[in-house]
């Protein structure tokens, strides 16, 4: 995956934390319109970054159906300049995808809210984001939390960082003990076809062999993750990986998810797979043209006829 691709995916997930944590767990003060507007000064909070919620009914909330691909903010941002009652410049805004091709525009005055924002600076506080909380409880960033945004996407591309070092060691250290315990089972299976030879054991070493044999087959945990890494497209960011015996469950977002079936089935090597497919229906992100997908599919050792 390209710098790019993995920037745009750490601003997606920094936006839907944005939603879910409330502002007291972002560094910012909650507050109303209405105690911004009408609170005395003394009562304001002091040097805080401040949460502004703007009433749903001082807004205007409004139906949009928008075609499959479309640039939505740019599609609504030349809609406004006719659907706003209020002038270009003079209002704040936000749009929502409710569901397939249909959205809701939220539309706020500016006005009410510089007035509230220099009621704040005479205590030393800032505004750091406006929001409205539609009455079915959809919500709506007029003016999203820019800086702390921004220590959101930080502190995800660390985690993904220190996750993704953890993963590497442990992919390592797999992979190590997958070559060793081969190497005893190799050693076991020649003394097994030796003693086999001289006839000590008969019928149950070659019970004991066949079951080695066909364990052998079965990729180890570290040749699997090598073979994803080697074969998934680069533009494709997995999110979730099961692994079970040679059965494997992975979901993600790409791209191009049409090509990661071809580039697992066709690779060849120790390791391959078979009966790969999706496992559902593919769906596309507008906002970030990402397509999320689900594949199953097993794992083939060396030896393997399928």
């Amino acid at each position: 995956m390209t710098r790019s691709r993995f920037a745009t995916l750490a601003d997606d997930a920094a936006m839907q934390l944005e939603v879910l944590l409330p502002p007291e767990w972002r560094g910012l003060v909650a507050l109303s319109l209405g105690e911004a507007e009408t609170g005395s000064i003394e009562t304001l909070p002091a040097a805080a970054r401040i949460s502004v919620t703007v009433p749903s009914d001082r807004a205007l909330l409004r139906g949009l159906t928008l075609p499959q691909g479309t640039d939505t903010r740019r599609a609504v941002a030349l809609w406004l300049e006719d659907g706003s009652p209020w002038a270009q410049g003079s209002y704040l805004w936000d749009v929502v995808q409710k569901s397939g091709a249909e959205w809701q525009v939220a539309i706020f005055p500016e006005g009410p809210v510089r007035q509230a924002e220099e009621r704040l600076e005479r205590r030393g506080s800032t505004v750091g984001e406006i929001r409205l909380a539609a009455p079915d409880g959809t919500l709506f960033m007029l003016r999203p939390d820019q800086a702390g945004r921004g220590r959101l996407r930080r502190g995800l591309l660390a985690v993904v960082g220190l996750v993704t070092a953890l993963g590497l060691g442990l992919a390592l250290w797999q992979g190590q003990a997958a070559l060793a315990a081969r190497s005893v089972a190799l050693k076991a299976q020649d003394a097994a076809e030796a003693l086999h030879a001289d006839g000590q054991y008969g019928t149950l070493t070659a019970a004991a062999l066949a079951l080695r044999t066909e364990k052998l087959r079965v990729p180890g945990l570290a040749a699997k993750l090598d073979f994803l890494a080697r074969h998934l497209p680069t533009d494709t960011w997995l999110l979730h990986l099961a692994l079970e015996g040679p059965r494997f469950a992975m979901s993600g977002r790409s791209t191009g998810p049409e090509a990661i079936i071809p580039s697992l089935s066709l690779a060849e090597g120790a390791v391959s797979t078979a009966r790969v497919d999706f496992d559902g229906p593919m769906t596309r992100d507008l906002q970030n043209g990402l397509y999320s997908f689900a594949i199953t599919g097993e794992f083939v050792g060396a030896g393997d006829a399928q």
